[in-house]
């Protein structure tokens, strides 16, 4: 998904065909990741954020004011209705010109005209008008694109998945000093989550009030001409409105920092898939790996992830109508329930033990991955279409499925667990609400048996001297001492991990809990108030 955005933000500045866009953006980021690691990627991604907010913030600006506001947007969304566009009609061989109409008031790459006022195709009068619920987030539970049952139960478990499980998101959190570090950027991630709603939906909603003939194109062949995707155009909202109000600096800022954020997440997909397969699989197979094969290994990984990538990205066009926000929810809602229906049995339910886990995840990818495909075995059809997928795809709403993918998964993983041994009290003491001991910590908290350690893992260990120094944590050679050949018996106690301060000073704790209190009643009001 980060790869197909980001080649479509460099065709739309360029007019390059997609595949030759690829180019710049994947030899880049094989730079980025091999050469960089997680420490560019943060702080890259600060330095991104910090110029995206900036630039966001002056496009939204010049779209209200090019709308008349907000008011204004409320009354001529409405009436943003697309029309055919002209077949006679041919899209400039510039990436930044396409068919459609203008206003008359904006500067716009915008050449050709169209012609016609006809919106209704094969009996259908609703393609390419403006739903009525546009400015609601609950919606009809049945008959919308986004039922709101659906939508707050799918929201929560991809939430869970995406913020609490997810590696590339755990990472940051894990890289932090200390747990007030942790739970401040968190917060302030937060924050930062409710810009989009003014920075890039309402600009969105802005560039159908000024071209909706493209953003909103009637028909395959319409939609083909406008933007070269037979199933639908809605992707280029955001870019094109760049590309026709921004100022000449500011839209060439905004497209290289998007571009540029897009491949600092690709970055860190990279480097976290290459850690997940060199550390957790191959280390399986090859226990004394060494460090020359694994580096070789997780660059050969990535040669395949980014081969994997392109392959996926015609599927990602074909798919939900051609919308890629719609396609990311669909996707996250078919593999995210399972991980956290375990993550929070895990924590809630003591006698979840491995076997119950494991079987409930497989169950439920299998479950939600079928569904995927059926997906793009069965796309959906262009409005004025009839829909002849099978009731099973056309009926239950991906946002619905994800609620029968999260209670299979709970169900196997209980019925599992209950079958099978339970884990013992030792082991679960402090991992779940209730074996919860504040006081008293587990015995093997930092005393740990492992097999023996590669070669490769021993030598970075007894090279940490520099690196612990390096951020202030305390290290003796009591420690490296016991650090042996074997791996056996390996004490933590006086190890990073050791040192990092999982309690918050009050003052400080006070401050943050107050800002956890001002984001949960700041997105209650913004549901309250578009519900």
């Amino acid at each position: 998904v980060d790869m197909y955005a980001g080649v479509f933000f460099i065709q739309i500045a360029t007019g390059l065909d997609m595949y030759l866009a690829m180019i710049p953006l994947l030899a880049v980021t094989a730079v980025y990741t091999v050469v960089g690691g997680l420490a560019a990627v943060v702080l890259t991604d600060t330095l991104q954020t910090l110029v995206m907010l900036i630039g966001a913030v002056v496009m939204a600006v010049i779209s209200f004011l090019e709308v008349g506001g907000m008011s204004a947007l409320y009354d001529k969304y409405m009436d943003a209705v697309a029309q055919p566009l002209n077949t006679s009609t041919s899209i400039s061989s510039s990436g930044s010109q396409v068919v459609g109409t203008k206003s008359s008031s904006v500067y716009s790459f915008f050449n050709d005209t169209i012609s016609g006022n006809d919106t209704m195709i094969s009996g259908n009068d609703t393609c390419g008008q403006p739903r009525d619920d546009a400015f609601h987030m609950f919606r009809d539970p049945l008959n919308s694109d986004l039922p709101w049952p659906g939508v707050v139960f799918r929201a929560t478990f991809a939430s869970l998945w995406n913020w609490c499980a997810d590696q590339v998101i755990v990472q940051r959190a894990l890289a932090a000093k200390n747990m007030g570090h942790a739970r401040g950027a968190t917060i302030l991630a937060g924050y930062l989550k409710f810009t989009p709603l003014f920075l890039i939906i309402f600009p969105g909603m802005i560039s159908r009030v000024l071209y909706p003939d493209v953003v909103a194109c009637v028909g395959k062949e319409a939609c083909e001409q406008a933007c070269g995707n037979k199933a639908g155009c809605s992707n280029t909202a955001y870019p094109y409105l760049i590309m026709n109000l921004a100022p000449r600096g500011i839209r060439g800022l905004l497209m290289a920092v998007m571009v540029a954020a897009l491949m600092s997440s690709l970055t860190s997909i990279f480097n976290s898939a290459v850690t997940v397969f060199t550390m957790d699989l191959w280390t399986r197979g090859r226990p004394r790996a060494t460090e020359r094969e694994l580096l070789l290994v997780g660059r050969a990984f990535v040669v395949v992830l980014v081969g994997l990538s392109i392959l996926w990205i015609p599927l990602i066009m074909q798919s939900q109508g051609g919308q890629l926000f719609m396609y990311i929810q669909a996707v996250t809602g078919y593999i995210a329930p399972p991980i956290s229906a375990i993550f929070i049995l895990a924590v809630t339910v003591p006698r979840i033990n491995e076997k119950g886990a494991f079987w409930g995840v497989v169950c439920g990818q299998i479950v939600g991955i079928t569904r995927l495909v059926l997906d793009f075995v069965y796309p959906k059809p262009p409005c004025g279409e009839d829909d002849d997928r099978p009731t099973f795809v056309s009926k239950v709403h991906f946002t619905y499925f994800s609620v029968v993918v999260f209670g299979i998964t709970a169900v196997v993983a209980l019925v599992v667990s209950f079958l099978t041994k339970p884990q013992e009290g030792e082991e679960i003491e402090n991992l779940t609400f209730w074996t919860l001991k504040k006081k008293q910590k587990r015995t093997d908290e930092y005393q740990t048996t492992v097999d023996p350690l590669p070669p490769t893992w021993i030598a970075m260990l007894t090279k940490n001297e520099e690196f612990i120094k390096s951020n202030n944590w305390q290290s003796d050679t009591e420690e490296d001492e016991k650090i042996s050949q074997s791996g056996e018996d390996i004490n933590r106690n006086n190890s990073p991990y050791a040192k990092f301060k999982t309690t918050v000073d009050r003052p400080w704790s006070l401050v943050l809990n107050a800002n956890c209190i001002i984001l949960v009643a700041a997105l209650v009001g913004l549901c309250v108030y578009y519900r």
